[in-house]
């Protein structure tokens, strides 16, 4: 009976049972339980995962492109921050032990990256500057870090403005490696013209393009530690988002990356001067979520 109207409708129950025969597509054999052989794979994986994280020193982190990351392929952990800019993983490293995590790999960067033409190139080139500065403080207590550079994505191409900006960037990580023994930096260039084959969106990589940046961060870490850092016989990326990666926060403001800055930041007051916490000024509205995606429930470590 629905709004005082009575229907006739036709339909199936099925019910389930425990002991319940059924046809296993694994083993192409009948069971009652759960097939032995899946309980076998399961132990094992349990097994490999445990020498996994024992052999595991390191952390990958920073935004959504991580998404895709199959963290189980390598030996590392893995962050993935939606919307975070390189002042946000700064902060973040503040709470990585440095026993836990000899390197930290940072993926970073392109949420930097603006369309909004209301932000001045000296006030962003002021922001960036502390940003990275702030980043290289806190990379500093760590044995090794690595930078990979911001793709080329289509949000980084849109006109001479965006494209202007991730080459002062990377040429800012570039400087951070050239001045600092400890870390090392992983150029990222797109090697074809596959576009379609190699961004999901204007901001996000496939899992083709995820498979390649992959490649070359395992390059510079095996040049760094003289083991692999991927493990054989399984996939480097996943084909569902986030699903193989801890999901994180991005721990400071959405616009200037500062801890405590609300008054600054407000939905009208969006442009800070960073390196004195003060307003310029100049008003716009401020930018939801930088990285053009839903942000996904984080993981507990």
């Amino acid at each position: 009976m629905i709004d005082g109207k009575e229907i006739m409708a036709k339909g199936r129950v099925n019910f389930y049972y425990r002991g319940q025969p059924y046809f296993c597509k694994n083993c192409q054999e009948p069971h009652h339980e759960k097939c032995p052989q899946q309980i076998v794979k399961q132990a094992l994986e349990k097994q490999g995962e445990s020498i996994r994280l024992q052999k595991t020193q390191s952390l990958l982190i920073g935004d959504s492109n991580l998404r895709r990351v199959n963290e189980k392929a390598f030996y590392t952990k893995t962050d993935c921050a939606t919307g975070a800019k390189i002042g946000h993983v700064a902060n973040t490293l503040d709470f990585v032990k440095k026993e836990e995590s000899k390197i930290v790999i940072c993926h970073v960067g392109q949420n930097n990256i603006t369309h909004d033409d209301e932000v001045s190139m000296e006030d962003w080139s002021q922001q960036t500057q502390n940003e990275v500065k702030s980043l290289k403080e806190k990379l500093s207590k760590f044995e090794t870090a690595v930078i990979v550079g911001v793709p080329p994505a289509p949000w980084c191409k849109k006109n001479k403005r965006t494209g202007e900006m991730r080459k002062k960037i990377n040429n800012a990580f570039k400087a951070l490696a050239h001045d600092n023994m400890n870390i090392k930096y992983v150029d990222i260039e797109q090697e074809d013209e596959d576009d379609e084959g190699n961004w999901e969106d204007e901001r996000h990589m496939t899992e083709k393009f995820t498979g390649y940046v992959l490649g070359k961060i395992a390059g510079k870490m095996q040049e760094i530690t003289g083991d692999p850092f991927c493990i054989k016989n399984i996939p480097w990326t996943a084909e569902r988002k986030y699903s193989k990666v801890r999901p994180t926060y991005r721990y400071g403001c959405e616009v200037c990356s500062q801890i405590g800055c609300h008054d600054n930041c407000t939905n009208e007051t969006t442009i800070v001067n960073p390196s004195t916490s003060t307003s310029t000024g100049k008003t716009a509205k401020k930018r939801g979520n930088c990285s053009g995606s839903d942000e996904s429930e984080p993981k507990k470590r």
